[in-house]
């Protein structure tokens, strides 16, 4: 029986053999845009960025990397757990030939017959395989840190053990990494550059992937349970109506960090509301129901009281008939000998 548990250091191991962590976390993965898109081909991304991370990452094209189908199944984190079966073989073969056919990679004694072969492959420069980055306004290629990549497998791969639906996660987890930009391109210029988040509705995500919305709205609450994202979903005040409900606010906490969700969060929402007719969008984070904390709490009105004739202080025998003299001491004249400071005073 496989176990998920050692994917994610048995695939980084073949980084770490030669290469030390410091230049390991400066690689970048890219990912195009078509193969985010495409639907018809199962496991094409699972199988594609496994094999981009097997790649030599001194990425020559001269030079072959080797791996097998089986090795591929075993180790993309997506196949489940009793993987060693001749179905999962033939869809990471699919996937694998689907690459070869388009131009991606080039193979030297691959045999959709005998998964436990190894082959040779190499990837071809991608620019000219898909072009260059920016095409109509969009970037055609999400591009993910190694670090990032091996967090996405890792926790896709020990959520899921059945591996059952995970493809989808990739898939929107890489369209996300892909069009985070687009929302923020008129604040790029600002200090604080682009923030790691995607801002949108989900009808973006399932027209683009080809999915239902329902899919999409289940595959992201996947993905929260699994720490990929972390939604915040628009509120909108009773008596309005949906078309005044904000965005979607998605936080990508593997490329920022979990510890810098809260501020790229708080600045998306900072620039979203200086849109027009935005400025007083609200939203509530996933496992709340609404979003109080995005709203001020409203002042209380303060009725002054009807000025009373100020009795005369009673004497100190009276004084000692009351509250105070029931074990307690009596109140100083000054509050701050209590230890209270003027805004503590009830």
């Amino acid at each position: 029986m496989i176990i998920f548990e050692p994917f994610f250091n048995a695939a980084k191991e073949c980084f770490l053999m030669y290469t030390n962590g410091s230049y390991l976390a400066k690689q970048v993965m890219q990912v195009p845009e078509e193969l985010i898109l495409r639907k018809d081909v199962s496991e094409l991304l699972p199988v594609y960025m496994l094999m981009y991370a097997k790649y030599s990452p001194f990425y020559d094209l001269r030079f072959y990397s080797y791996t097998s189908l089986s090795e591929l199944v075993e180790l993309a984190g997506t196949f489940g757990k009793d993987c060693q079966h001749r179905r999962y073989y033939n869809r990471a073969a699919d996937a694998v030939e689907f690459l070869e056919a388009c131009g991606v990679i080039m193979t030297e004694g691959y045999n959709r017959a005998k998964p436990t072969k190894p082959f040779k492959y190499r990837f071809k420069d991608l620019n000219e395989v898909f072009g260059k980055e920016d095409k109509d306004g969009k970037f055609g290629y999400a591009s993910l840190t190694s670090n990032e990549y091996f967090l996405l497998l890792n926790r896709v791969a020990t959520a899921y053990s059945t591996g059952r639906g995970t493809n989808n996660l990739y898939r929107i987890y890489c369209y996300l990494r892909l069009r985070y930009r687009l929302w923020q391109r008129t604040y790029g210029k600002e200090k604080m550059g682009f923030v790691a988040t995607w801002v949108g509705y989900i009808k973006a995500i399932s027209k683009e992937l080809h999915l239902a919305d329902k899919t999409v709205s289940n595959a992201i609450r996947v993905m929260y349970q699994c720490g990929l994202v972390i939604p915040y979903y628009g509120a909108i005040e009773k008596g309005n109506m949906e078309s005044d409900r904000p965005e979607m606010i998605l936080a990508l906490p593997l490329m920022c960090g979990d510890n810098m969700v809260e501020k790229v969060v708080r600045e998306t929402k900072n620039r979203y509301r200086r849109k027009p007719n935005r400025a007083g969008s609200n939203w509530y984070p996933a496992g709340q129901t609404c979003g109080a904390e995005d709203k001020p709490e409203p002042a209380e009105e303060v009725i002054p009281e009807p000025e009373q004739e100020t009795s005369p202080e009673p004497p100190m025998e009276e004084l000692c008939n009351t509250q105070f003299c029931d074990g307690w001491e009596m109140p100083p004249d000054n509050y701050s000998d209590w230890g209270l400071r003027e805004d503590e005073i009830f």
